[in-house]
């Protein structure tokens, strides 16, 4: 199949979904399939290294924005060329030129189009900025997203919370994601390497939050929860991985150094690969406080690099991993925070026990492999019953 992705940023900082778009673009393409993905340089702040960082088996096309809502002439005409070229397209995230181009422009050339509207839909999502995404939604998104072939949702829980926000979706597919392999080495010449950087880490208990540094992942909770079991636990450390906004960024330094804790909490930025995986190694405990997770790929990331994780009730994933062994779950409150977090740090018997049981959940669900052969299955489902249709001008 000639499979096309359009979303309205691939950069790295962007978080999640332009990782869910290269791990499937990739696993699709080693099927056999034609994929081509159609973005925006927003985000990149005029770097451009990102986009040839590695090598990709699929073609991935980087048009010029203006601003948030991801606009531009070049890359309108390419949704729509590219579109017209298509067998499936595939629409990722919502509120944006992107969304709203390729489902229009799916319509028109009567091509099947899917939408993964990444926790868009979530009526926590929606809230922020309720008037505008109101009217926005009700006047332009909303009736393209009836006219889909299909949503694509990465846990029951999002698909249900989809319906509140937008009554009378098309069929609903789940497409759970996958984690990637750490480095082939011991465990310990990770941790090792990262203890070798971070010396303040050395003889501490280590809890590690390790995604974008953002309002929505309950950081104001995690500062004093944390704070407050430090207090009876001195040797634990906080690590805090992930790039954010500066503004924001700086707040939480602000408020770190006020509880006097700067040496008790460091910042690294964001970290890639085996870094990012040496991050885990060093650590003895995941936590995401989130108000609004849609699926939690660092959590899962978390369970392969052999850590149990804390997570609140608002990450849909969460009873998966409770009920797994391998998690334990609060509610995005300072009170439950600070007592789950004293709770899973002392308790190391359940640490312990995380590792294994995290193993077993993760060979029978959760690998990209097996997302991508999900979504081709589904890409057949909705494709049109003679073959590609005729092209429209």
């Amino acid at each position: 199949m000639r499979i096309t992705h359009v979303i309205p940023y691939m950069h790295p900082a962007a978080g999640g979904p332009p990782v869910v778009v290269d791990r499937l673009s990739r696993e699709l393409a080693a099927r056999g399939h034609q994929v081509r993905v159609l973005t925006t340089d927003f985000f990149s702040q005029g770097q451009n290294g990102w986009r040839t960082a590695e090598a990709r088996s699929y073609e991935l096309d980087v048009f010029p924005t203006r601003g948030g809502y991801c606009f531009g002439s070049q890359f309108r005409s390419a949704i729509r060329s590219g579109v017209r070229e298509s067998d499936v397209v595939h629409v990722h995230t919502l509120w944006t030129f992107a969304s709203l181009t390729a489902a229009r422009a799916s319509l028109a050339a009567k091509v099947p189009f899917l939408v993964m509207p990444h926790g868009m839909l979530d009526p926590y999502s929606v809230k922020r900025g309720w008037l505008k995404k109101q009217c926005y939604g009700r006047l332009l998104e909303w009736p393209l997203l009836r006219r889909a072939s299909g949503m694509c949702y990465t846990h029951p829980e999002e698909e249900r919370l989809a319906a509140i926000t937008c009554p009378g979706l098309p069929q609903g597919h789940i497409v759970e994601l996958g984690t990637e392999s750490p480095p082939d080495c011991p465990r310990a010449e990770l941790r090792d390497e990262f203890l070798n950087r971070h010396a303040e880490l050395g003889g501490r208990t280590v809890v590690l939050f390790l995604g974008r540094l953002h309002s929505k992942k309950g950081l104001d909770l995690l500062i004093p929860a944390f704070d407050a079991v430090r207090r009876q636990r001195p040797q634990t450390h906080l690590l805090l991985v992930g790039p954010g906004d500066p503004a924001y960024v700086q707040s939480i330094r602000e408020e770190v150094s006020r509880r006097g804790l700067d040496g008790a909490v460091t910042f690294t930025g964001v970290l890639y690969g085996r870094d990012k995986w040496a991050a885990m190694a060093a650590s003895d405990l995941f936590i995401l406080p989130s108000y609004q997770e849609n699926f939690a790929l660092a959590a899962v990331d978390a369970v392969q690099s052999g850590l149990p994780v804390l997570l609140s009730r608002r990450v849909n994933l969460w009873k998966d991993l409770v009920d797994a062994g391998v998690g334990r779950d609060c509610e995005p409150e300072l009170s439950s925070v600070t007592t789950a977090l004293g709770a899973c740090l002392d308790d190391a018997e359940w640490r312990r026990a995380a590792a294994p049981a995290g193993k077993e959940l993760l060979s029978e669900r959760f690998n990209w492999a097996t997302t991508a052969a999900r979504l081709e299955t589904i890409y057949e489902s909705v494709r049109a019953p003679h073959g590609k249709p005729a092209l429209v001008s």
